[in-house]
């Protein structure tokens, strides 16, 4: 890695209600999802991502991890079925 990239821990609560957790980097980068809460959250690429359905996000269970590599000007949401998911979103920056 290069010394210039960073880490940036941001945390989130996610609910019912869609919430954005990436806002269109300028560059390309890399960031860690950690979903610390008590249940499933689904993220996808639009505020329309949903628990189920035609819109359903990737499933992300209570405790797991995912790395992506994304691109600029890409967004990430998320959402919970029913209960608030604590969120833990560190970002690396790649320079």
């Amino acid at each position: 890695m290069n010394p210039a990239s960073k880490i940036i821990p941001t945390n989130y609560t996610v609910s019912t209600t869609a919430v954005q957790i990436e806002t269109s980097p300028q560059n390309e980068k890399t960031i860690i999802i950690n979903n610390f809460g008590t249940a499933a959250i689904y993220l996808g690429n639009a505020s329309t991502v949903t628990s189920s359905g035609a819109n359903q996000g990737y499933i992300l269970a209570a405790g797991a991890v995912i790395s992506l590599a994304i691109n600029a000007n890409a967004q990430i949401w998320a959402i919970c079925a029913s209960v608030q998911a604590s969120l833990n979103v560190a970002i690396l920056e790649l320079v």
